[in-house]
């Protein structure tokens, strides 16, 4: 229920009147920008009342502005009050120009568990720690490097996607329990990080698109890692054809001895002008 139409509730009758308070999952979406714009309010002060006036946990917390902008000062207060709320769950998909850079005490927070941004900053600090962080979802986010040493640890993460992210330098991050990983259209992201990072040894399932398995290429491909993937399942879609993207798929094939699962999807050919597609399912 949108929260605009929880919060009438409350005139049904007295008991009624703080039941709406005490929802455990606050989305502000389009349908709550849609009710400020067309009243003529402030997003961010019915925002920041809301939360003043919210009884007991935040499980979730899910901002996603589209069309309507808010400032780095309007959102940083709301993060750092739902950390200390018993946050799970935290979506931000922002219509920012500039990108937004999260506040330190999400990264520390320790009820978080799934964590998705869009338009985002990430600039992880010296051993930074999501203690535990299960699920991370990643769109058109950018990653500061930092510092030699800089480190974001992340030792219950299950699943990382990158969207259309760029600046990702996976040399930083330490996730031993990771199992599923996507990448898609996003950049920096080589060979080199595989045969460095002793994370992507736990990885059972890789989803790749052609973009992202052509980046692959801007370091020499060798016929298979240094260290073999214990991978069970391989996605790899909007495939175009052509020699590098055929040797990064092959090093791949040739690096999971345990694979069973192969799905290549839309496969085409680089000189081909036909949009005409084909899908291919393999299976063992």
């Amino acid at each position: 229920m949108p929260i605009q139409y929880a919060a009438r509730t409350s005139t049904l009758s007295k008991k009624w009147r703080r039941i709406w308070s005490n929802q455990p999952h606050l989305v502000f979406d389009c349908h709550f920008f849609q009710f400020v714009s067309e009243n003529g309010v402030s997003a961010t002060s019915i925002i920041h009342r809301i939360l003043m006036q919210h009884n007991g946990p935040i499980r979730g917390f899910h901002l996603i502005s589209e069309g309507h902008i808010l400032a780095q000062s309007d959102i940083d207060p709301c993060l750092i009050f739902v950390s200390k709320h018993g946050i799970e769950k935290l979506t931000l998909d922002l219509a920012n120009d500039e990108k937004y850079a999260l506040p330190c005490s999400i990264f520390t927070c320790s009820t978080l568990t799934d964590l998705k941004l869009s338009r985002c900053f990430l600039k992880p600090r010296r051993h930074t720690t999501f203690p535990n962080l299960v699920s991370l979802q990643l769109e058109h986010t950018e990653f500061a490097c930092g510092l030699l040493g800089d480190t974001l640890i992340l030792p219950r993460l299950e699943t990382l996607e990158f969207r259309f992210c760029s600046q990702v330098y996976l040399g930083i991050m330490a996730s031993p329990k990771l199992k599923n990983f996507s990448i898609i259209s996003s950049h920096t992201i080589t060979f080199r990080c595989f045969n460095v990072n002793p994370m992507f040894k736990s990885i059972t399932h890789l989803c790749l698109d052609g973009t992202s398995l052509t980046t692959f290429g801007w370091v020499s491909v060798l016929k298979r890692l240094v260290e073999p993937f214990n991978l069970q399942s391989l996605k790899i879609f909007d495939l175009r054809i052509s020699v590098e993207t055929i040797s990064c798929a092959l090093c791949l094939l040739r690096s999971s001895p345990n694979l069973y699962e192969l799905d290549i999807d839309e496969a085409v050919k680089v000189d081909e002008t036909s949009t005409q597609s084909q899908t291919t399912e393999l299976s063992s």
